[in-house]
Formats: structure tokens, sequence, C-alpha cells
């Protein structure tokens, strides 16, 4: 380059395709999820909507997520402050090996939980503690509040700007 100038090198963040413009699954801009005809899921709706769901993602290649069924009697409906979540378990024979959330309005899921080949099963109770814990807070969140290191790091930054800014 003769004259000054910036180039910049972009790396693709993970194994995803780049977006074709085609509306596919690789696209930048994903249809927004259709709204649910005749109000929030019910139970039934719930495990329905984790199967298709389950179907359609990639998901359904993860150990925990395959070769059983959703426990469609165990459903457990998470509503605090008005979330509407149902915790749907998976279950690979008679152990518990996963779980859906889904949003009770839509019908995406909303997270997702399974275990590896050789890990140790989960008990109902477990995957219900462990989202109980999430609604809780139990388990940081740590976009909400800057780690205490980094704000004394920018303390830090910012004192000796300061003080180079006055010997100027």
């Amino acid at each position: 380059m003769a004259a000054t100038g910036f180039k910049f090198v972009v790396e693709r963040l993970g194994p995803e395709l780049p977006d074709d413009g085609n509306g596919g699954i690789y696209s930048s801009f994903a249809a927004p999820p259709a709204p649910l005809g005749g109000g929030p899921l019910n139970a039934a709706g719930a495990g329905a909507q984790a199967a298709a769901d389950l179907a359609a993602s990639d998901l359904n290649d993860e150990y925990g997520l395959s070769g059983g069924a959703f426990d469609t009697a165990n459903e457990i409906l998470m509503d605090p402050s008005g979330e509407g979540d149902w915790l749907v378990p998976y279950k690979r024979g008679s152990d518990y090996t996963g779980a859906l959330l889904i949003d009770a309005e839509t019908g995406v899921i909303e997270q997702a939980t399974w275990l590896e080949s050789g890990e140790t099963p989960f008990q109902l109770s477990d995957l219900d503690d462990m989202y109980a814990g999430l609604y809780a807070d139990f388990i940081p969140n740590d976009n909400l509040v800057p780690e205490p290191g980094t704000v004394a790091l920018a303390l830090l930054g910012v004192a000796l700007f300061v003080v180079r800014r006055r010997r100027a």
C-alpha cells in the first residue's frame, strides 16, 4: 500500500457457515418466532414444542438429548416474576440425561442442559434445583456488575491518566 490505511482480518466465530443471504439456518436475519395461537403453552404444549424444537436443532446430536424421549409427565413451570418457562426433562431409558427450558409465550428453547456419555445421570430434583438456582441468581450473572478487579484497574488507569495530564 502506497498510502496510509487500515486493514483487518475477519475470523469466523465458530463452525457456522457464513450468511448466504437466502434466509436459511445460517441467516443473520432469523425470522422471529411465530406467535402462539391461544395464549401461553400448557404442559402438553411445552412437551410437544420441546420435541419439535429439539428435532429442528443441532442439539439432538448431543448424547444427553438423543436416544430417549422427553418426560412429559414431569414438566415443571418455572414462573418467577412472570417468566413463564417450562422445564421439560429428557430421559434416556430410566435416567434423566438432559432438559430443555421452553419459553411459554414463544415456544422457543431458552436454555438446554445435557450430559455427556459416562456422566452421572440427573435426578429430577437436580434439574429443578439447577433451574430454580438460575432464577434465584445463585449462579452469578457477570453481565450485571463488573468484577472488582476490573473496577480497580479502570480506576488505576484513570488516576495515571490524570497524573500524566497534570504534569504535562
